[in-house]
This record gives C-alpha cells, structure tokens and sequence, in this order.
C-alpha cells in the first residue's frame, strides 16, 4: 500500500516511521521545523528500548507532490485538521481511505463533510507519542509491548474497508483491530481523554498526582460522569459500567503520564480545548445535559488556548464549582 502521513508529530512520525521502515511507500505530508528536520537528519522512532532510524524519509508540504494514495492517516491535532483535510485532495484516488485519529469525537464527520463517509475510518490510538525534538519521536504506552490502534468505517458495515489497512500496521509492530461499533469507540476513548487532559491542565500535574489526592481525583471522576452523560443522552450505547471501566484505565497508566493538553499548556501552544471539554459542553447543551465541570474547564483554559500565554509548570489553576 501506498501512504500519505499528514502531520509526522508524536502520532504520525510514530505510525509513518513504523510502516516505512516495515517496507511501506509512506511519504510525510509535514511542513516547518519538522520537515526540515525529516530532510537533514532523517526521522527516529523511540519506544522504550527500541528506536528505529529512517536516514532519507521522503516529505514534503505539497500534497501534490505525493499525488494519489491508498491511505491517509490524518494525524494533526484538531485545530489544524480543516486545513488538513481541504489541503488533501491531490492525495485522493478512486479507493483511497482516510484514517482519523484525533483527540475526541469530531475528526470523522470534519474529515466525511470534506471527502465523504465512505472513504472514511475512524480510528482510536491507545499510546502516546510527543516530539522530543524535531525529526526525534517517543511512542509511551501501548498494551501486550506494543501501541495499539483500533479503528472502524463510519457506516455499518463498513469495518472490512479497513481490514487491509490494519493488517499492514499489525506487521509494522502497531497492534490494530477492527471495530464493528465505531462510534461507542471513540466515545469510550473521549471518556478517558476529555477527563485526562482537562485535570492534569487543571492541576498542571501528572496524572499520577492527581488521580493519588481524593479532592483533584474527584476532578476526573466528575470529568468521566458528565461525558458519560452527554454520550447516553445522545444514543451512544455504551456498557452500563463504563464509568467504572474509564476510570480504571486511568488508573493503570503510568503515574508520570503527562496529557498532551498539559504539555502544550506549558508549552505556550494552541490547546485543543474546544474540541474536548468544549465538545462535551457543546453536545451537553444540545441534549439538555448540564457540564458544570467541564464548563469551568473551558472558562479556566480559555485564555491559554490560542498558545498566546504559556502556563508555566507548577502554576495550577483555582477551581470554583458552584
């Protein structure tokens, strides 16, 4: 297969690194520091132990240098993903598929508005990837040693699209399985993230930190609730014990997990904030579902969120819920 990697951050230079030195035609749809890094020093994966080096990865900023593709993964954070996904149509063939794997529940409907839902797989990473320097990713987390993808068509029915896809990231050492159900998918995951990266932005703490004091864990368990909430009373049929299940996985990660949103806060960049609490607020208010939890983290966050401001580690945020 043929794959066009939009964005080659923690996610896509983890995904595209993977598959191209798996033998894969992958080529990095990138631009800025990052590209320049990619064409001078090549791009290196780490995963604990292992790294991976690709000395000459070809990229470019001009999808149409690329031209058509059997894949897209679309791996920018959200607020640059309109952009994205109008830049992409030279990457378009008759049977391309586009794979989202954003934060949150809106990539798949951004990306269907722009090319259609047919082309269209949802997909749910459950690992980290950050930058640590340009041309230099870090892959954290993963389950069974590996990261793990899961991912699914929009429609029913349409899972067996993207049964060729994962099987080429399974052999590229990304554990991917297809989902019937997509959509409680991404719900599932939007639990854990919307409540993860709202208390560490919160607190300006690891998860660990926060999950061990009983008042800032109770940040995550409202967070879990309130999404849990919005999610039902929009038809999403997620499993009675779902709370539970989230709040669980929360607590298996490692203490030292540091959510991108926090990450970014600190580091005076663009927040994804409207497309996490903000969403939840949003399709809160849609269903007649109070967010007074998340509410508050919109109105605390909003001023970093243009990445104008950097909050600097060890500067928490009050919180007032009344």
């Amino acid at each position: 297969m043929r794959f066009a990697v939009i964005g080659a951050g923690g996610m896509g230079g983890a995904l595209g690194g993977r598959l191209a030195a798996n033998g894969e035609d992958v080529a990095f749809v990138v631009r800025g520091r990052q590209l320049a890094a990619l064409r001078r020093d090549g791009l290196t994966v780490r995963y604990g132990d292992d790294e991976l080096r690709l000395p000459r990865p070809v990229a470019s900023d001009d999808p149409a240098q690329v031209g058509a593709v059997d894949a897209v993964l679309l791996c920018v954070k959200m607020y640059d993903l309109a952009e994205a996904v109008r830049a992409m149509a030279p990457l378009l063939g008759d049977g391309t598929r586009v794979l989202t794997l954003q934060n949150g529940i809106e990539a798949p409907r951004i990306a269907a508005e722009a090319v259609g839902a047919d082309r269209v797989l949802a997909g749910v990473a459950w690992f980290a990837g950050r930058i640590l320097a340009p041309g230099v990713v870090e892959i954290a987390g993963g389950m069974r040693g590996r990261p793990w993808v899961e991912l699914g068509g929009m429609r029913d029915g349409d899972g067996g699209r993207g049964a060729a896809l994962a099987r080429r990231l399974d052999a590229a050492g990304i554990s991917c399985r297809v989902v019937a159900d997509v959509d409680t998918l991404l719900w599932q995951k939007f639990c854990l993230i919307s409540a993860t990266s709202s208390a560490a932005a919160l607190t300006r703490l690891p998860i660990g930190a926060v999950r061990r004091d009983p008042d800032s864990r109770w940040l995550i368990e409202q967070a879990v609730q309130e999404t849990v909430a919005v999610a039902r009373a929009h038809g999403v049929a997620l499993a009675g014990d779902v709370a539970e299940q989230v709040i669980a996985l929360i607590d298996s990660m490692p203490a030292a997990a540091r959510p991108s949103q926090l990450s970014d806060l600190e580091a005076g960049k663009p927040l994804e904030l409207d497309w996490l609490s903000g969403a939840v607020c949003r399709l809160g208010a849609q269903a007649g579902i109070a967010t007074p939890y998340h509410r508050t983290v919109c109105a605390a966050l909003k001023p970093y969120a243009g990445g104008e401001i950097i909050a600097r580690p060890g500067s928490p945020v009050t919180l007032l819920l009344i």
